[in-house]
Formats: structure tokens, C-alpha cells, sequence
């Protein structure tokens, strides 16, 4: 096995350069591009100035009942199994509404 030879002070004092070669050539895609108009694609019921009916594309009803729902049951196992459990009152999809939007708007 061949060992590189040691570095001498007169050897770290050169400047070593790199040449770099950068491709400037415009890039066409593989594919035809199609100019799309700058809007947002919603469904045609969604209004796009309401953030309500924005955030109801993303979260159901059906998908908040089941985050509460399995909240609800989540806290309830959880309190049979401690000892010192504190108080809970069942969460509703009103309060999963709300708090999911307040995390988001943070």
C-alpha cells in the first residue's frame, strides 16, 4: 500500500485553483409546456375570499367527528388508567374546528 508523503510547510503555502465550467445553455423540457392562468384551482362551489370555505376543503366534518371522536376516547382511556386524572369534558367538532384554525393561524 502506497502512503502520500507528508505535507510541508512550502506545499500548504500554493494556492491550489479550480476551474469550474457551468452550462449556460437555456433548459427545454422533454415535455410542452402549457401557460396556465395565475388563480388558485378550486372547486367551483369554493369561495376563494373565504377562509372558511378554504379550510372546509381540507377538513371535513366527516374527518372532524373523527378527530373528536377519537380524542373523546383517547382522553377517556388515559383517565381510567391514572390516578390523578384531571376533569374532562368530551370535545365536540366545533372545538376541533376552532382549535385546528388557531393552530394554523399561528
Amino acid at each position: 500500500m502506497a502512503s502520500t508523503p507528508p505535507i510541508s510547510a512550502a506545499d500548504t503555502s500554493q494556492k491550489q485553483q479550480h476551474t469550474i465550467t457551468i452550462d449556460l445553455t437555456p433548459y427545454v423540457p422533454a415535455y410542452p409546456v402549457v401557460n396556465h392562468e395565475a388563480a388558485p384551482q378550486l372547486p367551483p362551489d369554493v369561495d376563494p375570499a373565504s377562509p372558511q370555505s378554504i379550510f372546509d376543503c381540507f377538513f371535513s366534518d366527516e374527518i372532524l367527528e373523527t378527530i373528536a371522536k377519537h380524542t373523546n376516547s383517547y382522553a377517556e382511556a388515559h383517565r381510567k388508567a391514572s390516578e390523578h386524572a384531571r376533569a374532562w369534558k368530551p370535545v365536540n367538532t366545533t372545538e376541533i374546528r376552532v382549535f385546528v384554525g388557531v393552530l394554523i393561524f399561528m
